[in-house]
Formats: C-alpha cells, sequence, structure tokens
C-alpha cells in the first residue's frame, strides 16, 4: 500500500494494514455539544433533549439483544453500545492513518455533518 492510499482503500485493497482500526477526525478537539450542534445546524433543526436514566437504556438495550437472539439477526443497541455512549469522554487519534495511509482530513466537524445529512436526505433516509 503506498503513502498516498485513501481510507477507502484500505477497505477494499489487498494492504498491509492488517486488522488496523482507523479514527479519522479533524484534528481538533471537540465536545458533545460541538457534535450536537453540527448535526442540529446540518439537519436544519434543533434536537429534543431528554434527561434518560441509564437504567432505561440498559432495558432497550436487552430487549433489543433478546430481539436479535430470536430473530437471529444482528442489533445495534446492545449492552455494550450502552456501556459506550455512557463514557464521559471519548478519545481517538487519526495518527495512525495519517502515518499509513497518508490521510488528512478534507473536511470539518461541521461541514462532515452537512454532508452526512445531504447523503442522508438524497438517500430519502430522513
Amino acid at each position: 500500500m503506498t503513502a498516498a492510499a485513501s481510507p477507502a482503500q484500505a477497505t477494499t485493497a489487498e494492504s498491509d494494514v492488517g486488522s488496523k482500526t482507523y479514527c479519522p477526525e479533524d484534528g481538533a478537539v471537540h465536545t458533545w455539544r460541538d457534535l450536537l450542534s453540527a448535526v442540529e445546524a446540518a439537519a436544519g433543526r434543533r434536537a429534543l433533549r431528554i434527561s434518560t436514566p441509564r437504567w432505561a437504556f440498559n432495558a432497550a438495550a436487552l430487549a433489543s439483544e433478546a430481539f436479535g437472539f430470536a430473530a437471529r439477526r444482528a442489533v445495534s443497541l446492545t449492552l455494550d453500545k450502552v456501556h459506550e455512549m455512557a463514557q464521559p469522554h471519548w478519545v481517538c487519534s487519526s495518527e495512525d492513518l495519517r502515518r499509513d495511509l497518508g490521510w488528512s482530513p478534507a473536511v470539518d466537524i461541521r461541514e462532515g455533518a452537512r454532508l452526512t445529512a445531504d447523503w442522508y436526505r438524497r438517500e430519502r433516509w430522513i
């Protein structure tokens, strides 16, 4: 794999990246509020903020997992996902992605949210 390879190439081409997991990020530090603000701006509407106790998410995850087991289907909401969502801080770095594949971000968080929302609209998902 050449130094100028893209992340898309890393997912489709035979390469020596092995089983590495890469975290694309725009080089800035963002809070959950920054992310929510970017998504709200891209969607053109304000999000409904509801304080929900952790036990409610756990119950929903258990129900989701039970459904997945009965239907023999993968589900998105699991107890592991609830644990992940409950973390006060997430830290990711694109250092490996930049070094291994020569990648650099083309858009910031707000533009990325806008492009994502535009795609969802084109595909009629929202």
